[in-house]
């Protein structure tokens, strides 16, 4: 029998004590497991998730890997873990990086969490971790353990963009069809932004496919391309239909018996009260409007400038800085600059690889370039902010685009602060100053610096 499901309330138990075990939430048709060591989260599945669902996100991650997976995998029914064994197996095969690795569990991790967060009855129990799937999870994903207050907020603030487009769209596994083809290329929609060469692709795809399976031969994120096809679906010129069975059994962000979307409370909102209530997103639009964008960071005063210039940091206490840029001239001058004035600098080019010398070097503050190959720098400092290793670490986006940064957009990749290209040495000491002191005691701001 199903019993009513208060996910805050079991999440706010599980860190405030520290727990460690196996979560299983079941209902009629989906399972659900979150792993967990001392209050953080190793792992989650849900029993739906398929091969489908690892090359979706290993798009996201990498799409230069899928041409190179090999054409004999499958999920095994008999395995614990669905897709933890084939994820392993591609980066043995070295077809994605350490960094990349940790992407992919992310990212299958949120996507069971996202659905779970929806589910408002079903059955909880609490389990002692069998030894041998501890085993097989810490050979996988390592030390690299997720922070369920960041985690979680991700998934909310991911879930709050479904809940805007509801009760049109409420899932990825929704079934876009048009309702009048002959239409779709020539009718102008207001606030449609799709160009006429996607219109015609769409107009041959759109056979029964889903979202996500859409968005995955697009090469888009489902959540950006679900609000694109939004206009068309309010028109009337695309309908949504259910998602095909059993993926119909997920929970959404609007659920089937609701029918009234006022009345819809969902545990994604309640979740809040517990874990420290995230900004609210309709609040956080609107103060983007009408806040500046940010400035170079930061505003350095006369008597900081002269501090940073003559004073000197403490024999007994030095500081690492991790600069993860691809570009050598960029790391050449925050390395010269910081090494000046007795920091200890690690730079990194490639960030595919950033992860791995990040656990070396245990960094007090990263210095990260926004736009890099192969990893987007918001999606890095995402995933960092969302590791127990580096959930204290203040990041630092460096970035020549500064009109494209709002104080929202830092919030929600996790970055402590801003600074443009090109920079100064007195604003590269002055940013670094600045987030060293907000993050130790007694602060950094009273060390003397050379």
């Amino acid at each position: 029998m199903a019993e009513k499901f208060d996910f805050s309330q079991a999440v706010q138990e599980i860190v405030n004590n520290n727990k460690t075990g196996h979560w299983q939430i079941t209902t009629e048709s989906v399972r659900w497991d979150v792993y967990w060591q001392e209050g953080k989260i190793l792992y989650a599945q849900h029993s739906l998730q398929s091969l489908e669902t690892l090359t979706y996100h290993l798009m996201r991650v990498s799409p230069t890997a899928l041409a190179k997976l090999p054409t004999n995998l499958a999920v095994n029914p008999n395995h614990h873990f669905r897709l933890l064994p084939i994820v392993q197996r591609i980066y043995d095969s070295k077809i994605i990086s350490y960094t990349e690795k940790l992407f992919l569990i992310k990212e299958i991790t949120q996507d069971a969490l996202e659905s779970l967060l929806c589910l408002s009855e079903g059955k909880s129990e609490w389990l002692t971790i069998k030894p041998e799937h501890l085993e097989v999870i810490k050979v996988i994903v390592g030390e690299n353990l997720f922070e369920a207050k960041s985690l979680l907020k991700l998934c909310q603030l991911r879930l709050q963009q479904w809940k805007q487009l509801s009760p049109l769209i409420v899932s990825p596994h929704q079934r876009p069809l048009l309702a009048q083809p002959a239409l779709f290329n020539t009718t102008t929609v207001g606030q449609g932004n799709l160009s006429k060469a996607i219109l015609a692709q769409l107009t041959k795809l759109m056979r029964g496919l889903s979202l996500r399976q859409l968005s995955f031969l697009l090469k888009q994120d489902e959540l950006k391309f679900a609000q694109l096809l939004y206009p068309y679906v309010q028109q009337g010129v695309v309908t949504i239909h259910p998602p095909k069975a059993p993926l119909d059994e997920l929970p959404t962000v609007l659920p089937r018996q609701e029918s009234r979307k006022e009345s819809y409370t969902p545990a994604v909102i309640q979740i809040a009260t517990h874990l420290g209530k995230p900004p609210e997103i309709s609040k956080l639009k609107e103060e983007d409007k009408k806040e500046e964008k940010v400035t170079p960071s930061p505003v350095v005063s006369e008597e900081s400038k002269s501090s940073a210039h003559t004073e000197k940091l403490p024999a007994e206490r030095k500081y690492t800085i991790v600069c993860i840029d691809d570009s050598p001239t960029a790391l050449q001058t925050m390395k010269k600059y910081l090494s000046e004035e007795g920091f200890e600098v690690v730079t990194v080019d490639n960030p595919m690889k950033s992860v791995s010398y990040l656990f070396q070097a245990k960094p007090d503050l990263i210095l990260m370039d926004l736009s890099m190959p192969g990893i987007n720098g918001s999606r890095l400092s995402q995933i960092l902010k969302s590791s127990s290793v580096f959930k204290d670490v203040p990041i630092v986006v460096v970035s020549g685009n500064a009109s494209s940064l709002g104080k929202w957009q830092l919030r929600e990749m996790g970055a402590k602060d801003f600074l443009a290209k090109p920079f100064t040495k007195e604003q590269l000491l002055a940013v670094v100053k600045k987030c060293l002191a907000d993050r130790f005691s007694p602060p950094v701001a009273a060390v003397k610096y050379a």
